[in-house]
């Protein structure tokens, strides 16, 4: 069975997918755009490299 990637991985494929930009996330979601970069970042700092 495959592990789940996690939030911030799908998060990332996410907003790659849709072609979206942390602070346009933030906008909708009502939330600044550095609580959505400490998501990505806590992605990226984990695992060296963004999702393909």
């Amino acid at each position: 069975m495959t592990e789940h990637p996690g939030f911030g991985v799908m998060l990332a494929w996410l907003l790659d997918h849709r072609e979206l930009s942390g602070r346009e996330l933030a906008d909708r979601a009502g939330l600044t755009e550095s609580e959505v970069r400490a998501v990505l970042t806590r992605f990226w700092t984990a695992s060296g490299s963004w999702p393909t």
